[in-house]
């Protein structure tokens, strides 16, 4: 998915302003097969959902309502017997997404849960990644995901789509308001905390394990490759004006702000981190080097828009020890929900979205390993 700043600049398609609810180191090089079997049925607990609107004045600038909130979207495992409903992602009726089993409002399982902070790519929402949120809610963990403030499926704006810089701060006002919600609260465990997301959202899981955000940096990467699909246009809007970052910025009066973009991005209480298909280039390289975090990256192996070789695999040369799994046959979209008969009428990615029950599996495997390995009790810090 391109990242250029004219996505910010385009207004949704009326379909998809419907969209939502609310050379590689051989070593770290590795062909991913299906790996759901690996993870015991008997293991997964009833998942319980429910969603927060928490106050964050960043917020204002980025939606299009200038309403100091922040949409926060909440998987985490329910108390035992929970009855659970099919949960789809869409207006009613006319899901677009295959959304998961959930307990809307359900009451918590007893004790403190392991946390894992939740970012989907440009333009999506919380919702988008159900199928990794509900995954990992069924083995033990509450999952905070956010839909970014002008930059999700239901509302983008020119300055939400532009401050990619505010992702991480936005999940770290998100998981401090859980740690004190009357609900929840009380089974939030803050010690143990991973990151995860998807395409700019596995960008924001690395920018909040310290990985430094450089929209500077991102804009020569682009001025040397200018043939990477990473740099061009997304597919959803093929006739928008391009800009560079610096242009962008600039042209909406950002320019203090982006100077300021790592200023507060990270959180230092991050064990873990799985960045799924992540554009590194908009990271400092320098910065990756010194993420401590125990990363794992997942990508497929067909994605053209964020390209394995210049991204993630990258970063998995720099970050110390990380783990690359390359999944065969999936490409960018892959890693969105599911799409529904409807959707597929509608949304134009589900055309682009190959092989993505492997690619679904695969990464959601991987999640519970690297999070069960670093956040549960016992796990390796």
């Amino acid at each position: 998915m391109s990242v250029s700043v004219i996505h910010s600049i385009m207004n949704l398609t009326t379909v998809m302003a419907k969209l939502i609810l609310k050379r590689m180191c051989p070593a770290i090089f590795l062909w991913a097969t299906f790996l759901w079997a690996a993870v015991p049925a008997a293991e997964a607990a009833p998942v319980g959902l429910t969603y927060r609107e928490v106050p964050l004045a960043s917020a204002a600038a980025r939606r299009s309502d200038h309403r100091p909130l922040l949409d926060v979207t909440i998987w985490y495992p329910a108390v035992e017997g929970t009855a659970q409903e099919e949960v789809d992602v869409g207006p009613p009726g006319q899901a677009l997404l295959v959304g998961g089993l959930a307990a809307i409002d359900a009451e918590p399982a007893p004790g403190r849960h392991p946390v894992v902070l939740l970012s989907p790519g440009f333009g999506g929402s919380a919702e988008d990644l159900f199928w990794l949120g509900g995954g990992l809610a069924a083995r033990g963990f509450v999952v905070v995901g956010v839909s970014h403030p002008g930059n999700n499926a239901l509302d983008r704006t020119p300055v939400g789509g532009t401050a990619w810089w505010e992702r991480p701060r936005d999940l770290i006002a998100a998981v401090r308001a859980m740690a004190t919600d009357p609900a929840l609260g009380p089974h939030v465990d803050m010690a143990h905390v991973g990151a995860a997301g998807f395409s700019m959202g596995g960008m924001t899981a690395l920018a909040l394990g310290g990985a430094l955000i450089d929209p500077r940096h991102f804009d020569d990467f682009c001025a040397t490759r200018p043939a990477d699909k990473v740099c061009d246009t997304a597919p959803e809007t093929p006739d928008a004006p391009h800009l560079t970052q610096r242009d962008g910025i600039h042209l909406l009066g950002l320019d203090q702000a982006a100077a300021r973009a790592s200023d507060g991005a990270a959180f230092p209480g991050v064990r873990a981190i799985l960045a799924i298909a992540p554009p590194v280039q908009m990271l400092s390289p320098e910065s990756l080097g010194r993420v401590t975090a125990r990363t794992t990256l997942v990508v497929g192996d067909s994605d053209p828009l964020v390209p394995a070789a210049t991204e993630a695999a990258v970063a998995a040369r720099l970050v110390k020890d990380a783990r690359l799994v390359m999944v065969p046959g999936a490409a960018h979209y892959s890693f969105v929900g599911i799409c529904t008969p409807h959707g597929r009428t509608v949304l134009k990615l589900c055309a682009w979205a190959p092989e993505a029950e492997r690619a679904h599996a695969t990464a959601l495997a991987e999640a519970i390993r690297l999070f069960q390995d670093t956040l549960s009790p016992g796990g390796r810090p």
